[in-house]
């Protein structure tokens, strides 16, 4: 997972990501995007504080391409 401002990124769509976030009309964005074998999603989530304030934007990008492979189930056994 990586987390970082994306506040220093001057891209349009980015910066309508981070308003639509700022503002509520969203709590998070998912995209995702092939790289040669690997199917990246990349997420986008609002972070707000305790009285809701925005506070900023976590990133995090995952492989998802193993994922698409599962076949069955997996239950937590207890």
């Amino acid at each position: 997972m990586s987390i970082f401002l994306l506040e220093t990124v001057k891209d349009e769509i980015v910066e309508q990501i981070v308003e639509d976030l700022r503002t509520g009309k969203k709590d998070h964005e998912d995209f995702w995007i092939r790289m040669g074998e690997k199917l990246i999603m990349i997420r986008y989530f609002a972070v707000r504080g305790p009285d809701g304030g925005f506070l900023g934007v976590a990133e995090t990008t995952q492989d998802i391409a193993p994922l698409q492979a599962i076949k069955g189930e997996k239950r937590l056994m207890y």
